[in-house]
């Protein structure tokens, strides 16, 4: 099963299995230690497709990422998760020509779900390194209301907003890529971009801290 929206709603990409009974779906997620989990939209998933959509769920950073999309999409060409994962692959191996190809023949996804959410964030990359910032920031902004845990368009917000010395919105946009679990590489850049807005503007509330009891002599 595809999760697409949790119980109370929220856009997410999960997977979860399934029991069939005679007169309906049990959805059974061990993620969540829920037999009969209410998740709110969510599709089944033939043996083909769950295949590809492990395939399109790579750790960041696996050097396999490219080779298990491009297998995936064989299984499942039709699949948007699917093409916009592969783009991202194709970004990360530094293949940018065949990834534009790839984003830029896809249909723009009418649906409001993480396929889009994803969809969009990888435009916005590519605005943002085509140097167009007014463009980049819609795209990313797009791709974080349809999916509030896309932490790469937040990460990219960032860096677009530091490059155009919003400095302010650059560490909102760091923060909320750090509450969304990056992979250490991007959350130790995340981190590094912060500090030094600290340094430049000054901490936007006081860090909290213990304060020590003094000690009887």
């Amino acid at each position: 099963m595809n999760i697409t929206k949790d119980p109370e709603g929220t856009v997410m990409n999960h997977a979860c299995g399934a029991v069939f009974l005679a007169d309906g779906v049990l959805l059974a997620d061990p993620t969540l230690h829920w037999f009969g989990a209410p998740h709110k939209q969510y599709s089944i998933l033939n043996d083909l497709q769950t295949s590809a959509f492990l395939c399109f769920n790579n750790k960041e950073g696996d050097p396999h990422e490219l080779a298990a999309c491009r297998a995936g999409l064989k299984l499942w060409p039709e699949s948007v998760q699917g093409q916009s994962s592969l783009t991202g692959a194709l970004w990360h191996a530094q293949r940018s020509e065949e990834a534009r190809r790839v984003l830029f023949d896809m249909s723009e996804p009418q649906s409001k779900d993480y396929e889009a959410a994803l969809y969009w964030s990888r435009r916005g990359l590519v605005a943002w390194h085509d140097q167009n910032g007014k463009e980049a920031e819609t795209h990313l902004l797009k791709a974080v209301s349809l999916y509030p845990g896309e932490k790469n368009a937040y990460y990219n917000l960032g860096r677009l907003y530091w490059e155009q010395r919003r400095l302010t919105e650059a560490r909102a946009a760091f923060r909320a890529c750090l509450r969304n679990d990056p992979n250490p590489l991007v959350a130790g850049i995340a981190q590094h971009y912060i500090t030094q807005i600290n340094e430049e503007i000054g901490f936007d509330a006081a860090p909290e801290t213990n304060v020590l009891e003094p000690k009887h002599q």
